[in-house]
């Protein structure tokens, strides 16, 4: 049986182990209160149990022990191994129950240090060390003693760099399951398949981990972190690998690659500790005095969202370790490689530190006095005052504009009657449908009573129809509801409301909307978030979900309309009107607003995305702009991601 069988074995042994370990994992956690409080340096805002890491030691274990039982048989594995190298076992052990305790109780740094300090020695005691640079710096055979030394700095260093880069969904599994994988290609090329077992069950458990991870749900109970238990094994996993296959003192005989191996698959951890320790000393705090100045924070504060945060690491990571193999393939000196990757990471550091959007005032006014929450303003736009919304019952104005809607208007307006806010007005503007549209709405009429505002007439086009809407409407706030389109929940306008009545300056919310096939409305194919959206996104294409979108009904009056001059997107030059250029203050609510069906007119093929490309160009230039169709092609990117996240959530 060829070798490649038995590592897809030991893969899909971990798997299955980790599959029915996890729910346990999980259940006792909620079970015993095990969750990662969230607080002012963290991304998330609830409470997610953080002990998913604890599966990745037995179910790793248990692959790797399976698989080698059908491998003995046909395998000699006598010289992989020494019996010695099981020391190192030991220490990761002690970094395993150290994770553990950690996530448990709470430990102190010094402690921590400490124990990876004794569990680094397993290296040096058991013979393992790095022994050679391979011309690194100019210096390639190492003295035994520095070696040790260097060795148990290195593992610490490795521990303490994969930890800390552990601070959104996916992104240190990603990367693990990356240099994992390098590790398996070499290790198979020298043919030392134990280690091929050893890193194929671990990629299995961390696959599974990485699916409740980026797309469990918190209010089901399935989402989770790998805490201080998966993120320190990893870090002493990848340091040990790294190590063995470097090293030249071995019966196999490494890849000629070397050193150069383990210092690209930890490029992108490793650099950001240094980068992110050296700032903090530089402030005068210590270097590992939690903050959000990693690398993947600089990329959210740019507007990513975590998973596409997470991609774009994931990907240069990939590239970046593909540049390095091929540079040394093309004879470059591994000193100059490690000379161009500082320059690489360097650059990319300065560009999002230049390119960060202008620091936004985060106002909640109550009374005269200004606190920081998550409201967008800022200083030198003046102050709207608008109407005292906070004592008078505020009335919402939902704007449905339709033209041969007959199919899907009734789940419009049935998610409307079913809303728990009741002082609301639906005013309905339909186009002349030539359809059964208005024998619908008459079916309605009843049931809404007064609530209800329809006329029938030639408009030209949807966004005419919109404005005659928002002209009519008679309520404090107005919202937008395609007619193919239908609220997610029934609470939708309570929660707007409520928010608007503990904001007293907000003049707009915006929340997160879902897309659907037509024909199966309960399975998700997109999920718009609007979590991470800020007014400087708009230079890239992005915006808040518009079918979310309630605002003032005056900030229609005082900044204008819906242009008609746009065939698909006066919906972003509207917004971007009002988020970036007026700076309106705006709130995002952590909600799924709106369902909607996919085929409308911003997203029927690639002429409509190129309507949308020039459109989107056009509004912003037509407000003094620049314009940067590069920044557009990210838009584009982030909306593929949405959709494999949006199917994922489908799934659990």
């Amino acid at each position: 049986m060829s070798e490649f069988v038995y590592l897809v074995i030991a893969f899909a042994i971990s798997v299955t182990a980790s599959m029915v370990m996890m729910p346990w994992i999980l259940r006792l956690c909620h079970k015993n209160g095990l969750y990662d409080t969230p607080n002012a340096r963290k991304v998330h805002k609830s409470h997610i149990p953080r002990m998913g890491g604890v599966v990745f030691v037995p179910t790793t274990a248990c692959g790797l022990v399976i698989s080698l039982m059908f491998m003995t048989n046909n395998t000699n594995l006598s010289d992989n191994i020494k019996v010695s190298t099981l020391l190192v076992g030991i220490g990761l052990l002690m970094i395993y129950l150290l994770g553990i305790l950690d996530d448990m109780f709470g430990l102190s740094a010094n402690l921590k240090f400490t124990v990876q300090f004794v569990a680094a020695l397993a290296f040096p005691v058991c013979g393992l060390y790095l022994d050679n640079l391979y011309g690194l710096f100019g210096m390639y055979e190492v003295n035994q003693w520095i070696g040790y030394a260097l060795t148990v700095f290195l593992v610490m260093f490795v521990v303490n760099s994969v930890n800390t880069i552990d601070g959104i969904d996916g992104l240190c599994a990603g990367l693990s399951i990356i240099a994992l994988s390098v590790y398996t290609y070499f290790f198979y090329e020298i043919h030392n398949y134990i280690f091929c077992l050893f890193t194929c069950s671990l990629i299995g458990s961390l696959a599974v981990y990485m699916i409740y991870n980026m797309f469990g749900d918190v209010q089901k109970g399935t989402k989770t972190f790998m805490g201080d238990s998966g993120s320190l094994m990893l870090g002493f996993t990848l340091s040990y690998l790294g190590i063995k296959l470097s090293m030249t003192s071995t019966i196999i005989a490494p890849p000629k690659q070397g050193v150069l191996i383990p210092l690209s698959v930890l490029v992108i951890p490793t650099f950001d500790l240094v980068r992110v320790a050296i700032g903090r000393m530089l402030r005068g705090v210590h270097p590992f005095h939690p903050d959000k100045t990693h690398i993947h924070h600089l990329l959210m504060r740019n507007g990513l969202s975590q998973h596409t945060a997470m991609a774009s690491l994931v990907i240069s990571d990939i590239l970046l370790i593909t540049l390095n193999l091929a540079l040394w393939k093309c004879g470059i000196m591994i000193t100059w490689i490690v000379i161009i990757d500082v320059l690489l990471y360097s650059f990319t550091v300065i560009i999002l530190l230049k390119v960060m959007p202008d620091q936004i005032i985060q106002e909640d006014v109550t009374d005269q006095h200004v606190n920081k929450v998550d409201v967008y303003g800022t200083d030198n736009v003046k102050p709207y005052i608008r109407p005292d919304l906070q004592t008078s019952d505020i009335k919402v104005s939902i704007v449905v504009a339709t033209y041969n809607s007959a199919d899907t208007l009734a789940d419009t307006l049935e998610s409307i009657l079913r809303q728990t806010y009741q002082n609301y007005e639906v005013v309905l503007c339909d186009g002349a449908s030539q359809d059964d549209t208005m024998k619908v709405v008459e079916s309605y009429k009843e049931r809404f009573g007064a609530r209800l505002n329809a006329v029938s007439e030639k408009d030209k086009g949807i966004y005419d129809a919109m404005n005659k809407g928002i002209e009519r409407a008679t309520g404090d706030i107005v919202g937008i509801l395609n007619s193919d389109d239908f609220y997610t929940s029934d609470n939708v306008l309570e929660r707007i409301v409520a928010t608007f009545k503990s904001i007293p300056l907000l003049e707009a919310v915006y929340g997160d909307v879902h897309y659907v096939k037509p024909k199966d409305l309960s399975r998700p194919v997109r999920y718009y978030s609007s979590r991470y959206f800020r007014p400087r996104n708009m230079r890239m294409g992005f915006m808040p979900a518009h079918p979310s979108f309630y605002c003032l009904k005056e900030l229609y009056s005082t900044y204008g309309k819906y242009r008609l001059d746009y065939k698909v997107a006066a919906d972003f030059d509207q917004l971007f009107r009002l988020l970036y250029i007026h700076r309106i203050r705006a709130r995002y609510i952590d909600m799924d607003f709106v369902t909607m069906r996919t085929g409308g007119a911003s997203n029927s093929g690639l002429r409509s995305h190129l309507q949308i490309i020039q459109d989107h160009a056009k509004a912003m230039r037509s407000y003094g702009t620049r314009v940067s169709y590069l920044l557009f092609s990210f838009r584009y990117l982030y909306k593929c991601i949405e959709v494999v996240c949006g199917r994922v959530r489908g799934l659990l």
